[in-house]
């Protein structure tokens, strides 16, 4: 009796302790020409808030989400995140799937540096792609783990598709103990471009929507200038975008950006509070090169 790849992927998926031997998963996958296989590793579980009752994924959102299947990959070096652009993780479901379709997990981006990754891709030959972490939520829709500054700068430049790896299944949850868990495990960030925090449930809907937070261009410029560097506390960026906007006026960043980095270069390294930040490298960004403006730019719709 011969059994798709599909057949295989729903027998699998509602049983996380399963692993796919290699030779069974080719033989599926044997027909297929120009396919690449890969086994589906079940992603480790962290603890949750509430009971856990796990049924799989809800393979109608995962049908969405994916494009051809969880279990094989494409040759096809257009869809970024396929081998050819870089080896998956070592845990997780690799699939690739619809830019489009993850939802955000914080409310703010900085424009300025979603641009500073797209003009990197774009200056690469053969991109060389990183990953998408994405949890599934309440209903198997994809929430975007880490990387939307990323999966931005992916969508601004035409490209549809990216390989993905599900970091968990939480679609048992219901939205409010989802969001807890998330916020648990610094998965989330409920604060928004303005340094407010906002309720989960006005998370926004797409990647394209979500806000602007200059202060967070601003210390992504300052990383890459060496004055700090990113360590494992969650949101590095973030924490030193919140540092500089109770310190200088968010017009004087919109209207003269390397006005306002000269501002927060001297604060970095005469503000005691900022040496107990996370990743502070003292002196060592001073007399770094600035890097080349970048032109104003409205956030996404």
């Amino acid at each position: 009796m011969q059994f798709s790849c599909t057949r295989a992927l729903l027998f699998v998926l509602p049983f996380p302790a399963l692993r796919i031997p290699a030779g069974l998963c080719a033989s599926f996958l044997a027909p297929r020409a120009g396919m690449r296989t890969r086994c589906a590793l079940a992603p480790a579980k962290s603890p949750i808030i509430g009971p856990r009752a796990y049924s799989g994924p809800d393979q109608r959102n995962l049908a969405c989400l994916i494009d051809l299947s969880c279990i094989c990959m494409t040759s096809d070096t257009s869809i970024i995140g396929g081998r050819a652009a870089g080896d998956p993780p070592a845990q997780g479901l690799c699939v690739t799937g619809k830019l489009l379709s993850l939802r955000p997990t914080q409310f703010a981006v900085g424009i300025r540096e979603v641009c500073e990754k797209r003009k990197k891709l774009e200056a690469r030959a053969t991109p060389r792609a990183r990953w998408l972490s994405v949890v599934l939520g309440p209903g198997g829709e994809p929430y975007l783990h880490d990387g939307h500054h990323y999966a931005i700068a992916l969508c601004r430049m035409g490209i549809k598709r990216a390989g993905l790896v599900i970091a968990d299944d939480l679609s048992h949850l219901d939205p409010g103990t989802f969001w807890l868990t998330m916020a648990r495990r610094s998965w989330a960030r409920p604060i928004d471009g303005m340094g407010v925090h906002r309720p989960f449930e006005h998370m926004p809907a797409s990647i394209l929507s979500m806000e602007d937070d200059p202060f967070r261009s601003l210390a992504g410029a300052l990383r890459r200038l060496g004055h700090y560097v990113k360590t494992s506390s969650p949101y590095t960026d973030f924490v030193w975008a919140d540092f500089l906007r109770w310190r200088i006026a968010r017009s004087h960043v919109d209207s003269d950006f390397e006005a306002a980095m000269d501002e927060a270069v001297r604060l970095i390294h005469t503000d005691v509070e900022a040496q107990q930040l996370p990743g502070w490298q003292g002196f060592a960004g001073v007399g770094a090169a600035r890097s080349p403006p970048i032109s104003a730019v409205s956030p996404p719709r």
